[in-house]
């Protein structure tokens, strides 16, 4: 597994922000884990972190690398700020920022990263609301 830490700027958020990316990487030898490399267009998780953390935290307090290293996918994890991951009216647009821009900037520096976005929450499945940080943020998603 590749482990890299992303500075970059955002259009939307008119300001410098990051994000900590892994990458699959074909090993065998690596004490603790095999990690499984990947062919095409790799599946990508983004891990939104909450209220009183960074992205970091996923490093910190889990296992992320171990987990995903015999799954070949890409894992994203930026950083949010206190934002709520939503458009406010007289603020920042996180919830632009992390639905369109991260994932074409992510593309756009990784071109093997695919178009299929996987966004966690304990909450995913639930179809009016999303939970991140502890808090529900009233979210309807959009009807395809």
């Amino acid at each position: 597994m590749a482990l890299l830490h992303v500075d970059f700027f955002s259009d939307v958020l008119g300001m410098c922000t990051s994000a900590d990316v892994i990458l699959p990487q074909q090993t065998s030898g690596q004490i603790g884990m095999e990690g499984k490399g990947a062919e095409g267009k790799l599946k990508t998780m983004y891990l939104l972190h909450g209220m009183s953390d960074d992205q970091t935290i996923w490093q910190r307090r889990t296992s992320i690398e171990r987990y995903v290293s015999q799954l070949g996918i890409a894992v994203v994890m930026p950083t949010t700020h206190l934002a709520f991951y939503t458009d406010t009216t007289y603020g920042m647009r996180y919830w632009t920022y992390i639905s369109e821009e991260l994932p074409k900037i992510c593309r756009e520096f990784f071109p093997q990263m695919s178009d299929c976005l996987l966004y966690t929450s304990d909450a995913a499945d639930d179809l009016l609301w999303v939970d991140l940080g502890g808090r529900r943020n009233n979210k309807k998603k959009k009807k395809k």
